[in-house]
């Protein structure tokens, strides 16, 4: 088995007839070989007859889509994970991959339901009646891929919104803090830009403390911006954080069958 980072497909041909069965590909798959096998050890799958040889391809076949079905949904749940906790430009990547491997799934299964449902309806005379209903067994497993790879793709489209939602977030919280910055600074950059020119007739130059007094008036207009942003809930320095998440619980007197309830209406309930 060859990991690879999206799902990889590969093609099987199959050619059914009234008295034989032949397959094609390209690529060694494990379920024609396991088959194969079978028919090699006892022949079961050839004894009754080239629809039930067919089928047991098929089935075998589908059957070893669902590991692949399952790992995409466990990566789907990690990617989830790290979207909401810590999400960086890999996990974006992760991302794209995951939503091209259930793109690529759905091409390949969504033909082949189509196909299923046709051969066990009694469509073509070649599948006997005593056979379509293991080719419904078929399609049943064909729509059930396909709803598991439609969440997979639903969650991955969440995912994908998730993040840029949070990188977007973290791009308002890096704005916030240089313009909180920038609101600082400005005030103070305009009092030592008056004071810094070179003018001979600047009466507070004289003063013995001016200097002491640009200081302590730059240290009060920092306090207030600090403390008029703190007000309006731009800062959240030394606030208590509200948790507003909170369990779901259902009152154990609305359960149908919980003991206290039953105990309150013995008579009701003997009836």
């Amino acid at each position: 088995m060859v990991e690879s980072d999206i799902v990889e497909t590969a093609e099987l041909e199959l050619f059914l007839g009234r008295n034989f069965v032949v397959s094609n590909h390209s690529t060694p798959l494990y379920s024609t070989e396991s088959v194969r096998q079978k028919v090699e050890t006892d022949s079961r799958p050839m004894k009754h007859g080239a629809d039930f040889l067919a089928h047991t391809l098929i089935d075998t076949l589908i059957d070893n889509v669902l590991p692949t079905i399952d790992q995409m949904s466990d990566v789907a749940q990690d990617i989830e994970e790290e979207t909401i906790h810590n999400p960086q430009p890999p996990t974006l990547e992760a991302i794209l991959k995951l939503k091209r491997s259930t793109l690529r799934v759905h091409r390949v299964m969504a033909p082949q339901r189509e196909v299923m449902n046709r051969l066990s309806r009694g469509e073509f005379p070649i599948i006997r009646a005593e056979a379509q209903i293991y080719y419904r067994d078929v399609y049943d497993h064909l729509v059930r891929i396909e709803d598991m790879n439609q969440t997979i793709r639903d969650g991955a489209d969440n995912a994908l919104a998730t993040y840029l939602s949070s990188v977007a977030n973290r791009q308002n919280e890096t704005m916030k803090v240089l313009s909180i910055v920038a609101a600082i600074f400005l005030p103070l950059t305009l009092v030592a830009g008056i004071y810094g020119m070179n003018f001979e007739h600047m009466p507070e130059l004289k003063w013995e403390w001016a200097y002491f007094a640009v200081l302590g008036f730059m240290g009060i207009v920092i306090i207030s911006v600090i403390w008029w942003f703190w007000a309006r809930s731009w800062l959240a320095w030394g606030r208590k954080k509200s948790v507003w998440v909170r369990p779901f619980a259902v009152s154990p007197e609305k359960l149908v069958g919980y003991i206290g309830r039953m105990a309150k209406h013995p008579r009701k309930n003997k009836q």
